[in-house]
């Protein structure tokens, strides 16, 4: 096609695609269009096809039985440069998929959301300051461990009495009241989590193995066998696989699609942006209490800290060190 722009190959005809071919195949063209020197006339007859053939479009699908959305021309490395320079020249551009071309991040990284990186992790210093609804700040720690299964045992004998008698809290003091807490607040993570990733893979927004994820959060609710820093450390791992679904269904929402899956992948997005709030405010939490645990200080604790977050600088590494 660049021969036949320069008319040293076979020609291509007079109609409009070949002769907007020709334009964009010439290089000396689409260098002075990516300058913003080209002849206005030139100019604007490719910022006219770009837009008219990268527009999206409705289609019909057979299988689904409706018309879809799906995109017009996908334009080549060499013209989107030439669009990313034009933009940064401050010359007129053309809008491209419906969008304009300024919304696209020509020449950046693509629009990920929420989801930034901080020397090659993801950062999720964003998340931390997120309305958190499970994790409260307690300490977590006090659902791993052999201490957690005797104040489980204690607590039972605890509430059986409470109901009898009407004596007592219905805790084994106040350890066993922690861990009660504790372990509520990891079970409702756990099963929100799953529930969340199984509903978007019905909905065929997540491609997520469930059961390999339930797998997952298994390794962090309360058990006497687990320890503090396993807990800590695959919530670690679960909290990258939220951030994946989360990029998946930014995926959905920026690219054309069924009005449907669009809504049910933005639905689900929110979900899981919750989800790695929580997330990283549990491994604060586990970061805070790790290498000691008086439960004296844990209402102290509680209190002085505004968010579970704050001050807590590992929570927000995606490396599980």
């Amino acid at each position: 096609m660049a021969k036949s722009a320069n008319g040293k190959g076979p020609d291509l005809g007079n109609g409009y695609e070949a002769k907007a071919i020709k334009l964009l195949s010439d290089q000396t063209i689409l260098d002075a269009y990516a300058s913003g020197t080209a002849d206005p006339s030139v100019a604007n007859m490719i910022n006219a096809y770009l837009t008219k053939e990268t527009a999206i479009k409705p289609a019909w699908d057979s299988v689904a039985g409706k018309y879809i959305s799906v995109p017009g021309l996908v334009l080549s490395e060499s013209v989107l440069g030439a669009v990313a320079a034009r933009k940064e020249n401050g010359a007129s551009l053309p809008t491209l998929g419906n969008k304009d071309a300024l919304e696209l991040g020509l020449g950046e990284k693509p629009n990920l959301g929420r989801i930034k990186f901080k020397d090659g992790v993801i950062d999720y210093t964003t998340f931390e300051n997120d309305p958190l609804y499970l994790i409260t700040g307690i300490d977590l720690t006090a659902s791993q461990g052999a201490q957690s299964s005797i104040n489980r045992f204690f607590n039972l004998i605890a509430g059986q009495v409470k109901d009898v008698t009407g004596v007592g809290s219905g805790y084994m003091g106040e350890g066993g009241k922690i861990t009660s807490s504790a372990d509520r607040q990891l079970n409702a993570l756990d099963r929100k989590i799953v529930s969340t990733a199984r509903s978007g893979v019905e909905g065929r927004v997540f491609a997520i193995d469930v059961d390999m994820l339930k797998a997952e959060t298994d390794g962090f609710i309360p058990g006497g066998f687990t320890t503090d820093n396993g807990a800590r450390d695959q919530l670690v791992v679960v909290r990258n696989n939220l951030a994946m679904m989360y990029s998946e269904a930014q995926s959905i929402k920026t690219s054309p699609g069924d009005a449907k899956t669009i809504g049910e992948a933005t639905r689900l997005q929110s979900a899981v942006e919750n989800l790695i709030a929580e997330t990283t405010a549990a491994i604060a939490v586990y970061d805070r209490f790790i290498g000691g645990n008086p439960i004296s200080n844990v209402m102290s604790d509680r209190a002085a800290t505004s968010s579970v977050t704050g001050g807590l600088s590992r929570a927000s590494s995606g490396s599980s060190q």
